[in-house]
């Protein structure tokens, strides 16, 4: 018996096993709606989706198949748990049910010891459900205040002497776990310190992970002065290595972090910056047809493989000027623009990505970010992400 009144919707053409099934499970104090085809269920999943936990639907139906049925009410909610019923013989159906989403199958006829493992089957996938709503729910709200930060951050700008940076940025998430984490902020008058950083295998625990261990370091290495960044990459990679020792990560080889960590000098217009295997970053100079492009690409291998493979990690530098504009992005990005037999860390897809920022060298950064993401938006369609997709852009100024 469930604990609390679950919803559950039963997709039939079948109008005495629709009955069979929603007087059963009535009767273990479930909510039952039914539905006679595809269209029906679509209607009175619009009408009651916040309730509803579970649809079970037949597969042979027409003129909706259920197959399409499932196809829609996937994209419709990616966490809805969805049973279908066919045929005993019918292999082709149930692979085809599980192909486009399904939770699992039931078998027809609904023979007397089957319904045990199907009462089984329905509460199985019903705690599932509420389990992944309250997860969306804590990263829904982890996102906010990521926002919030981020917003805070971005609308509180020190007064520098000489030059003044205009920071944009613009993350989506995904619907899978990921690690995506950006960060701009002024460490003093006269430095603007700003990363992208990306975690790999460490599944949910991703942003929280790249958060906390890309803050501990940040505020550790002070010790009431300003570390380089190569000396933060350092400590950062220290401390992976000292957490893989203590049997954090079980696989060292697929756990990772790409960095760009850049320290901007707001008096000189100096940049100095560290890419631990991440892709390269854009600078932008010029307007229209004369704009020039300078990639900064990897100074050292990913942070948690250097200190592993004992190699060394190495800074790089850029001078910039008024008018220039830092391009900074995740592999979400190029993930977006890559085609279905690219790598999307390819020379190719990241020289696509310079050429769809270029024309907007000159506009305004929030400009130049929106009008990106709007694109990357256009290319994935309904499907969505399949990664966190983080955009970051600096535009330096004359201070005023």
């Amino acid at each position: 018996m469930s604990d609390k009144t679950d919803c559950l919707m039963i997709v039939d053409d079948e109008a005495d096993f629709r009955s069979s099934v929603r007087e059963h499970f009535e009767r273990r104090g479930y909510d039952v709606l039914e539905a006679a085809d595809g269209e029906e269920a679509l209607k009175q999943y619009a009408e009651h989706q916040r309730r509803i936990e579970l649809v079970i639907t037949d597969i042979a139906m027409s003129p909706m198949a259920g197959e399409e049925l499932i196809r829609v009410l996937r994209s419709r909610n990616s966490l809805l748990p969805i049973i279908g019923i066919t045929g005993f013989a019918d292999i082709q159906a149930k692979l085809s049910t599980l192909g486009e989403g399904a939770y699992y199958f039931i078998d027809k006829p609904l023979l007397e010891h089957h319904w045990p493992f199907f009462d089984r089957m329905v509460e199985n996938a019903i705690k599932l459900h509420q389990r992944e709503q309250e997860v969306e729910a804590f990263r829904a709200t982890e996102r906010n205040i990521a926002r919030m930060l981020r917003s805070y951050i971005l609308q509180r700008p020190l007064e520098t002497s000489t030059l003044r940076a205009e920071p944009a940025l613009v993350q989506v998430p995904s619907d899978k776990p990921s690690g995506d984490y950006v960060e701009v902020f002024h460490r003093s008058r006269d430095e603007l310190l700003f990363y992208v950083a990306d975690a790999t295998g460490h599944k949910d625990l991703l942003p929280a992970f790249t958060a906390c261990l890309s803050n501990m370091v940040l505020h550790r290495v002070h010790h009431g002065r300003r570390p380089t960044v190569k000396e933060i990459i350092q400590e950062i990679d220290q401390a992976v290595e000292d957490l893989r020792k203590a049997g954090v990560f079980e696989h060292s080889r697929n756990q990772s972090l790409t960095f760009f960590i850049g320290c901007l000098n707001l008096t000189s217009g100096r940049m100095t910056y560290v890419n631990a295997g991440h892709l390269p970053a854009f600078r932008l100079r010029g307007s229209g047809e004369k704009v020039a492009v300078k990639h900064l690409k990897n100074t050292s291998l990913a942070v948690g493989q250097a200190a592993l493979l004992e190699k060394e990690i190495k800074e790089g530098s850029v001078q910039l000027k008024p008018g220039d504009l830092l391009f900074l992005y995740s592999d979400g990005v190029t993930a977006s623009l890559a085609e279905a037999d690219e790598c999307d860390h390819s020379p190719a897809v990241v020289e696509r990505l310079a050429e769809l920022v270029t024309p907007l060298a000159a506009e305004p950064v929030q400009t130049v970010v929106d009008r990106v993401m709007a694109h990357l938006e256009r290319r994935v369609g309904d499907a969505g992400f399949e990664d966190d997709t983080s955009l970051l852009a600096i535009r330096l100024h004359r201070a005023t």
